[in-house]
């Protein structure tokens, strides 16, 4: 049984990405795409452990490569042979709250296995892909492109492919942009009660949804601030360019760099924004790294 997913319809077009002297303007995602509502969570990310997905080595293809997957279990930067999600205790642990103790490969993991399961289980078909977001889906979905939906389009995960075909026959209302260049999901000004972050060190993870002011135009919620949210690109050199290997995973390794966006509980504003971007290694693991999950239709 899959926990609840919901996901927010980006449309495809022109947007801006990245700021100050990285700004670049006119990037374009020429597709459509599903983002999922809010990180995925413990009680989501259960099913993945409850149905012993750590033991298929074709999940974790590229950590069995860096040997530090083996037989259902891997090891992590700290060292620790895992067969499930590192426990910090509670509040972190709590069902809805963002799962965290993860590493990419095991994010990467997951998408690949609940891609499976849909697929097998006739929620989602073939021409269907669940993945990671890139850095640029991810920015877009926080910021807005340059038009965006009249209103959030939000669908469930079981109908998800329905109202995907209803809406790409009949179409959508869309409007201008107000803020194509904004700082926060919400707008240019800072605000502490929009996002969960400014928290401290000693702070931790809240329940997913708890900011529904802080939406980004397309009704993502927790985009910025709570985890940090890995991405499946590679930390390389602005400008974005997605034909450039940024996007090949295939021979991604313990020592590759993986980019991360949106801040976390203890963050700046600075760094809890739709622009900002940081890196890491894809076995580390800590307390506040999450990831949220796309959905795409390439008929």
């Amino acid at each position: 049984m899959t926990v609840h997913i919901q996901f927010c319809l980006v449309q495809g077009g022109h947007f801006t990405m990245g700021e100050n002297k990285e700004k670049h303007k006119n990037k374009k995602l020429k597709q459509h795409y599903w983002i999922s509502r809010y990180p995925i969570t413990n009680a989501q990310f259960k099913n993945f452990i409850d149905e012993e997905a750590y033991f298929e080595q074709k999940y974790f293809i590229e950590a069995k490569k860096s040997e530090i997957w083996d037989n259902g279990k891997i090891n992590d930067w700290w060292d620790k042979w895992r067969d499930k999600p590192d426990d910090y205790g509670k509040p972190f642990g709590l069902e809805d709250h963002p799962v965290v103790g993860i590493t990419w490969f095991e994010a990467l993991a997951y998408v690949r296995w609940l891609e499976k399961k849909w697929k097998t289980d006739g929620i989602i078909s073939s021409d269907w892909e669940i993945s990671l977001p890139t850095e640029a889906q991810w920015e877009k979905a926080a910021r807005g492109g340059k038009h965006v939906t009249q209103s959030p389009i939000i669908a469930n995960y079981y109908d998800l492919e329905e109202i995907h075909n209803v809406i790409m026959k009949k179409g959508f209302a869309k409007q201008k942009n107000v803020f194509p260049e904004r700082i926060y999901p919400w707008g240019n000004t800072f605000n502490s009660t929009r996002a969960h972050i400014e928290k401290g060190e000693r702070a931790s993870t809240a329940s997913v949804g708890e900011h529904p002011t802080g939406k980004s135009p397309y009704g993502c919620e927790d985009i910025c601030g709570n985890v940090w949210e890995w991405t499946r690109s590679l930390d390389m050199e602005y400008p974005y360019r997605p034909n450039d290997g940024r996007e090949n995973i295939d021979d991604v390794n313990k020592r590759s760099r993986l980019i991360i966006r949106g801040g976390a509980y203890y963050s700046d504003k600075d760094k809890g924004n739709c622009s900002f971007r940081r890196s890491n290694v894809p076995y580390y693991q800590n307390r506040y790294y999450g990831f949220r999950i796309v959905a795409s239709n390439f008929k």
